[in-house]
């Protein structure tokens, strides 16, 4: 599926996709290494840059969204798509957990979780930067 806006030079097809792809070539050209971590790693980088933009929270909604699904597991999207997920999932099931467990507000578990995931945070080769 396709984003309404696939003409925007900042849709999630035309800044994150090729973003993604391009750091996860170079991820390989490097002997690879932990696929786990890597995607930890691109799930962070995109966190700090919607937070850089005010949008942490919007971030987190649409990574949990079919549409972040769709983008990331499209055939436009490198494997490390996944991996992003994967690492999204995790988060989730973790926000979800506290949610039941304490009577803390939803959206201060969501930026506690994405603070903590902040630890695979590393610079890349390739920034996302808006178009």
């Amino acid at each position: 599926m396709k984003s309404k806006d696939i003409d925007n030079p900042n849709s999630p097809e035309n800044l994150l996709v090729p973003w993604i792809n391009s750091n996860t070539t170079r991820f390989y050209a490097y002997g690879n290494g932990d696929t786990v971590t890597f995607g930890k790693t691109l799930l962070a980088c995109i966190f700090d840059f919607a937070d850089s933009h005010n949008k942490l929270l919007e971030m987190y909604n649409w990574l949990d969204s079919q549409e972040a699904r769709d983008v990331l597991l499209s055939e436009a999207c490198d494997t490390s798509g996944g991996w992003i997920l994967d690492a999204v999932e995790q988060m989730v099931q973790l926000v979800n957990k506290l949610e039941n467990d304490t009577d803390d507000d939803t959206d201060e578990i969501i930026k506690k979780i994405i603070d903590e995931n902040a630890y695979y945070l590393e610079p890349l080769r390739y920034d996302l930067v808006l178009k």
